[in-house]
């Protein structure tokens, strides 16, 4: 099916996006600035067909006095999500666009998302390793030149 070579890279992969993002959303809270911001309604694109609302975008004022307005990376759903709902959101002062709601899914999640998808397809591929050699080693332990015997049954 899958070779386990592929599947150990597969989890390098996911890993290194792992650790961008564990790294980046480290940097955020450990410079980062907070401040109040409040959900505005998204911008429609040129494509909008007009049949789901676009998801509402952060806008907020830093401690310099810029307005900034983004729209966040992973939009929440539910209650906290409606336009004109206040949030706390944490930037970095040194570029304001760089900043997520200050919440454990907005900041963590995905970074451990991609951390859990490393583990998954590492561990999948340590499986297809092992029970891979299992079954070669199994194939290597039939003599050449051994006749294989089929009994079929016959209804009487």
């Amino acid at each position: 099916m899958f070779s386990a070579f592929g599947l150990f890279l597969a989890g390098a992969l996911c890993a290194l996006a792992a650790l961008v993002e564990l790294s980046r959303t480290r940097h955020l809270v450990r410079v980062g600035v907070d401040a109040r911001a409040r959900l505005v309604p998204g911008k429609t694109g040129p494509e909008d067909d007009g049949d789901q609302e676009p998801p509402p975008m952060l806008q907020f004022r830093t401690e310099d006095g810029l307005e900034i307005k983004i729209a966040e990376a992973t939009p929440s759903k539910g209650e906290g999500s409606r336009p004109g709902t206040e949030v706390v959101v944490v930037y970095d002062p040194n570029n304001p666009y760089l900043a997520r709601r200050k919440a454990f899914t907005q900041l963590w999640a995905p970074g451990l998302l991609w951390l859990t998808f490393a583990f998954i397809l590492a561990a999948l591929g340590l499986v297809s390793q092992i029970f891979g050699d299992a079954g070669e080693r199994a194939e290597k332990t039939i003599p050449a030149g051994a006749v294989k015997i089929v009994f079929i049954e016959q209804d009487s």
